[in-house]
């Protein structure tokens, strides 16, 4: 709602906030109030309420600072139908348990007042109206110097609380109620991330894709959806498989070997949110301020009160972005050993033909890291112990004939245990004499698993 200010000037008589609680004078109309108020309590045909006021708080206006309380009014017919309202009138008395009713407030606000009152008022409770149930004295103090600040044109220089901001609260109102209230949850969300290649045994993760972070949906779970693409691949987070994910969460897609083509996928979510707003209000008389027809003319000359009419309106807001990779040949991943250091080829030693080599900067030792083929296999299915080596080779010789020329051929496994997974490589070396001559040559292993 975007409402101009207007600011009706009121002819004061009374320079003090009829808020104060050294201004409020307890009165029992029935007992104290003249004829005509007492006529007035028999012949009117609208409901009417009992004023008394609730706990007192205060608030600094134009660095003056004033009583406020939230009215309690109370059917003078029925006790159980309660009413609570604020004062719309800063500088004119109120007196506990007079006779109120509601009028039309055409009168009063001449000038579009009402209508911005509404919008602050929503952008208010829309955003702090928690305020009521946690802090309940921050509320209404929130709640009366927007009413106050709107009226009368006035400017709240400091409210005193100690469980809340409450000043930071009334100006946040004022500079962002022309703002609707649904906007923060308008919002766009996109796919984030690339699909690179992160292979895997027997698969390739592309990734990490993840949702745009958004504060307002960081709780919200997406559902990922494959659009386009074999159906084999699936998603995947921290390497389990899933369907959903927050914004921010990193995820990937795994796609089984052997697997080419493009895949298309995409991340939905839907939220229901209640909206918060002021569209309504009442608004409430001392009926000694009624003329004889139970009319109001707009100068009162006891306390009127506003009661704003919260609603809340159930909505619910869609999100969808979407990701795409291509996968045209699946990676082949491999590392290079190097210094290879024989046993002179007889398979005697315990590396069986090689004592150590070197992958990725670290020497692996035949007394160490070496396994025979069987237990490659049986190591590899499990994390190691504690004590076990994360890095494993194992070896196969064998002598074959060329050209009448006698060579050896050693099948190498390497395995590397990283970040909870083992990753295996393999490779064949040849070599043309009992020795070897391969110490100072790098030797290219691909992924396995």
């Amino acid at each position: 709602m975007n409402t101009k200010i207007f600011y009706v000037i009121f002819s004061l008589t009374l320079i003090f906030s009829a808020c104060n609680d050294q201004l409020i004078d307890s009165v029992n109309p029935a007992d104290n109030a003249s004829a005509d108020v007492r006529g007035a309590v028999k012949t009117s045909t609208g409901k009417q309420y009992i004023l008394l006021t609730t706990n007192f708080a205060t608030i600094t206006v134009d660095d003056e600072q004033k009583a406020i309380t939230r009215f309690k009014l109370v059917n003078t017919v029925d006790p159980d139908d309660i009413e609570y309202a604020y004062c719309a009138h800063m500088n004119v008395y109120c007196y506990e348990n007079s006779i109120y009713q509601a009028v039309s407030a055409e009168k009063y606000f001449t000038n579009g007042e009402d209508e911005q009152l509404m919008a602050v008022l929503s952008y208010a409770i829309h955003h702090y109206g928690w305020l009521e149930t946690d802090h309940p004295t921050g509320y209404d103090q929130l709640l009366q110097s927007i009413v106050w600040s709107v009226i009368h044109g006035c400017e709240v220089t400091d409210i005193s609380n100690d469980e809340a901001d409450i000043l930071e609260m009334y100006n946040d109102s004022f500079a962002n109620f022309d703002k609707p209230v649904a906007d923060p949850y308008e919002t766009v969300v996109t796919m984030e991330g690339a699909g690179s290649a992160n292979r895997g045994a027997g698969f390739t993760d592309y990734g990490p894709f993840w949702v745009s972070e958004n504060d307002l949906l960081e709780n919200t779970s997406f559902t990922l959806t494959l659009a386009e693409g074999d159906e084999s691949a699936v998603f995947v987070i921290d390497g389990e498989e899933t369907t959903q994910a927050k914004p921010g969460e990193p995820f990937y897609m795994r796609v089984p070997d052997g697997l080419t083509g493009d895949f298309k996928f995409t991340a939905d979510a839907a939220t229901t949110q209640d909206i918060s707003f002021v569209s309504d209000y009442n608004f409430y008389v001392d009926i000694r301020d009624l003329n004889e027809e139970d009319e109001f003319d707009g100068v009162p000359s006891y306390q009127p009160v506003i009661q704003p009419l919260p609603d809340v309106e159930t909505r619910q807001y869609s999100y969808a972005c979407s990701g795409a990779f291509t996968v045209s040949e699946q990676p082949i991943e491999t590392i290079i050993i190097t210094g290879v250091n024989w046993n002179n080829g007889n398979g005697n030693g315990n590396g069986n033909g090689i004592n150590q080599l070197t992958v990725n900067g670290v020497t692996l030792k035949n007394n160490k890291n070496y396994v025979t083929p069987d237990y490659f296999d049986v190591a590899v299915i499990q994390a190691p112990d504690k004590n076990e080596p994360t890095a494993i080779y194992t070896v196969l010789e064998r002598t074959v004939t060329q050209n009448g020329t006698y060579q050896k051929v050693y099948d190498v496994k390497v395995a590397l245990y990283e970040n909870g997974l083992w990753k295996g490589y393999a490779g064949t070396i040849t070599v043309d004499n009992p020795g070897g001559n391969n110490q100072n040559q790098a030797i290219v292993l691909e992924r396995i698993f």
